[in-house]
């Protein structure tokens, strides 16, 4: 499994394997996310576009098991200033488990309105 560090401002996407022992400690999906949170510490405001919006998967997903299709979003809220997440279901979780990616973490700000397409 990798992690896609994704860079909008350089325009640029690094992936990182994952650890047995990360995963071990953290699973995936909310947990993983907060530890990449911690891990990517930032002191700024939550809106910054420096700061990291991470979307994780957990280890389930993408398997046969019912309703194993959930994507997490972790940030910093911008109400508590503390660790927030969100989920959703769909087919992003199980297209990343695809993939081999267990997290993207998003950081900076494009030029313009712009996507990023992931795949292969």
């Amino acid at each position: 499994m990798k992690i896609a560090h994704v860079d909008l401002v350089e325009k640029a996407v690094e992936y990182h394997e994952i650890d047995v022992t990360t995963l071990r400690d953290f699973g995936g999906g909310r947990d993983l996310g907060v530890a990449l949170l911690r891990r990517n510490v930032f002191t700024g405001r939550p809106l910054d576009p420096r700061g990291p919006l991470i979307l994780s998967i957990g280890l389930l997903v993408g398997t046969p098991f019912p309703l194993s299709n959930r994507l997490t979003f972790v940030f910093r809220s911008p109400l508590t200033k503390t660790v927030a997440w969100a989920q959703t279901g769909g087919y992003v979780g199980v297209a990343l488990a695809n993939l081999g990616i267990i997290a993207l973490c998003i950081r900076g700000r494009a030029e313009s309105l712009s996507y990023f397409y992931v795949t292969e």
